[in-house]
């Protein structure tokens, strides 16, 4: 998504330069979580039936003194320009630029029950020695995965699941009855 990326970009070279990429990472990661919890209000900032300055207006009340002024500008832009909607995807962009910045590589990790807390110290102490980074553990829960981990990160996929390990037994079985 190119907008996106350029509303991410745009936001982060500002922010950078005046050492706000936390508290904008922060901001963004909330309203992203507000929007997310009350899908009415985004539809009705995407309706053709309000004005450009109305859906602004809408901002600016919901907004002012709790999010930053380029937050606001933003996300009045994205209004104006009928990309609201895309605030969960701008959300997630900032967030990889900033990691990126500072470092920190963010891990995705699925299980099929909650690691405790030792597994999940093990884990990260074993993908920051691989990787060489300051690792962020995102951690999934998804009981399909039957048991093992699923890890990904920089377009990577390390699926050592029961399922996939049973999908790959079936391509094998699939395979040689060809």
């Amino acid at each position: 998504m190119l907008e996106v990326d350029c509303y991410a970009r745009a936001l982060m070279d500002l922010c950078a330069e005046e050492g706000l990429c936390e508290r904008v990472r922060d901001e963004l990661c909330a309203l992203g979580a507000a929007f997310e919890a009350e899908p009415r209000f985004m539809r009705l900032l995407s309706s053709s039936e309000l004005t450009k300055a109305e859906k602004r207006q809408m901002l600016d009340n919901c907004l002012k003194g709790r999010a930053h002024e380029y937050v606001q500008s933003c996300l009045k832009l994205m209004c104006d320009n009928g990309q609201i909607r895309l605030l969960p995807k701008l959300k997630e962009r900032y967030c990889l630029l900033y990691y990126e910045r500072a470092g920190i590589l963010p891990v995705k990790v699925t299980s099929a029950s909650p690691l405790s807390p030792i597994q999940r110290q093990r884990l990260q102490q074993r993908l920051e020695e691989i990787s060489q980074k300051q690792v962020l553990l995102i951690f999934n829960v998804d009981e399909a995965c039957l048991g093992g981990l699923m890890v990904e990160y920089e377009n990577k996929l390390i699926d050592d699941t029961v399922r996939g390990r049973l999908q790959g037994l079936a391509r094998t079985i699939q395979n040689a009855k060809l």
